[in-house]
């Protein structure tokens, strides 16, 4: 998550949807422009409200808990979704080959079809925030943010968030996936149907197509 005072706005990161490159574009505006010094923090205070500093990947929800304030000011709030199923191919490329990572270790051993499985589990769909409505919306499922920027289309989304913010930043590319394939190339039309299935608010609500 990325706040910024003196622009007046907040980015919500979620998993596997450009947010590094959304954050390293933008963290000159925040009120702790330096990325390292954000995550030295968080590292050794954890989330502090007082100092703005919160966990990377906090909820609307939690966040509106925490800080009322922030949702009554004025400020922007922006996020970027992903279709489900390139999300979820992103999601197993970066956890299985990236030995740091918080599900390596349940998924390194697993081909795409297994990790499909093991993706559409409730409790890993927790874990690993891939509802995408769901993260975004309070428990009504009402969005709690303004505006949101579609990966598929995000160097033109993002241009025009800039406009609206009346800044001036470029995207990078960060912790990009190691992939050969493109994503529909990986699924059999069962573990297609499994997505379909489990994340069909996400497929409706925001219009994602396999």
């Amino acid at each position: 998550m990325l706040i910024s005072h003196r622009k007046r706005f907040i980015f919500f990161h979620l998993p596997k949807a450009a947010g590094s490159s959304v954050e390293a574009a933008l963290r000159r505006f925040s009120h702790i422009p330096s990325s390292r010094l954000y995550n030295y923090m968080i590292d050794y205070l954890g989330d502090q409200k007082f100092l703005n500093l919160y966990e990377r990947h906090v909820r609307p929800r939690d966040l509106k808990a925490i800080k009322p304030s922030l949702f009554s000011n004025g400020y922007l709030k922006f996020a970027v979704v992903r279709n489900s199923w390139d999300w979820h191919f992103s999601q197993y490329n970066f956890h299985k080959n990236s030995h740091w990572t918080i599900f390596h270790a349940e998924i390194r051993e697993l081909n795409f079809s297994e990790y499909v499985d093991w993706a559409t589990r409730e409790k890993n769909m927790r874990r690993a925030n891939s509802r995408q409505k769901e993260y975004l919306s309070d428990s009504k499922g009402n969005l709690l943010v303004d505006r949101v920027l579609r990966f598929e289309s995000l160097s033109k989304d993002f241009d025009a968030l800039c406009g609206e913010l009346n800044v001036s930043a470029t995207l990078p590319k960060i912790n990009r996936s190691a992939r050969s394939v493109d994503y529909r190339d990986a699924y059999s039309a069962t573990d297609r149907n499994k997505i379909q299935a489990t994340h069909s608010e996400d497929i409706d609500y925001f219009g994602f197509e396999f």
